[in-house]
């Protein structure tokens, strides 16, 4: 992926963009975490806009439940679109404020800061990124996430550091925006996960812990642009191990640790259909 840095100062309306509201907006993500004993798990989840509504303090909210994000939950959520903040309601006199969608490079909203906007591949378009990076939520924790324009909430990591590594990622595996469909929606039952396409798959690595190589293997029954890119539990890509078109068959990459320390990394395969992450161990 090549970043291409845009201009700073977007105009307010091209900024709401980030944060598309509208009734039966849909995000699904593939999500993981990993406890104080090293235990991990995977699982899928949503959120979605399922109506509006005007509450007690005179403005209107969008509802938004989700799954599978913490606990499941419903938040009523609206932007002011004079300023670009996003509100959702506390109780009838008050407001928290989520976000700000105006907020330049290095600008910081509580404890985030804003990195520089730039495009990347995603489901097979072109979008405009946002990062924000560096929020310490709590001693030794950090928050991260991404916004893509048109789309939303594309990432989010919650890791905390002491002695191991604890928190939870999402990665963006589906998104339905105003009517428009981006990548595979996934669907559970009797845990287990089925995708409802199944053009593409990608194997977990192996070895896996590894030291300091490790092979990923993943095919394709049709021609299609691959990106599969390494990140560490920040969502900081460390790696692209491919960025192009491939005709369909299978493959067999290898990627090398060696100038990394110990730790989670997770390698992301995206295409014009869909993103899957795996998680993979390095121990030196």
């Amino acid at each position: 992926m090549t970043k291409i840095i845009l201009p700073q100062n977007e105009s307010l309306d091209e900024s709401l963009k980030y944060y598309p509201l509208h009734v039966g907006n849909y995000w699904q993500y593939e999500a993981s975490a990993i406890d104080e004993w090293g235990n991990d798990s995977v699982w899928y989840a949503s959120r979605e806009i399922v109506g509006d509504t005007l509450l007690t303090n005179g403005k209107k909210y969008f509802i938004f439940v989700e799954k599978g994000i913490k606990t499941l939950r419903s938040k009523f959520v609206r932007i002011d679109s004079s300023n670009g903040f996003i509100y959702s309601f506390k109780n009838e006199a008050n407001e928290n404020r989520e976000d700000s969608l105006v907020l330049s490079y290095w600008d910081s909203l509580s404890c985030e800061r804003v990195e520089e906007i730039y495009f990347e591949e995603l489901f097979g378009h072109s979008f405009e990124i946002r990062p924000y990076l560096g929020c310490v939520i709590s001693f030794g924790c950090d928050k991260n996430r991404k916004l893509a324009k048109n789309i939303g909430l594309i990432e989010l990591h919650n890791y905390c550091f002491d002695v191991v590594a604890t928190g939870q990622s999402y990665f963006l595996n589906f998104a339905k925006i105003n009517n428009i469909e981006y990548g595979t929606l996934v669907t559970v039952k009797n845990n287990i996960h089925q995708a409802i396409n199944s053009d593409y798959n990608i194997s977990q690595n192996y070895p896996n812990p590894f030291n300091p190589t490790t092979n990923i293997v993943y095919h394709l029954s049709e021609k299609g642009f691959v990106d599969i890119s390494v990140y560490d539990l920040l969502g900081h890509k460390i790696a692209t191990l491919i960025n192009g078109y491939k005709n369909e068959g299978s493959y067999k990459i290898k990627f090398d640790g060696s100038k990394l320390s110990s730790g989670i990394y997770y390698y992301v395969f995206s295409n014009n259909k869909s993103r899957i992450s795996n998680k993979m161990l390095l121990i030196k």
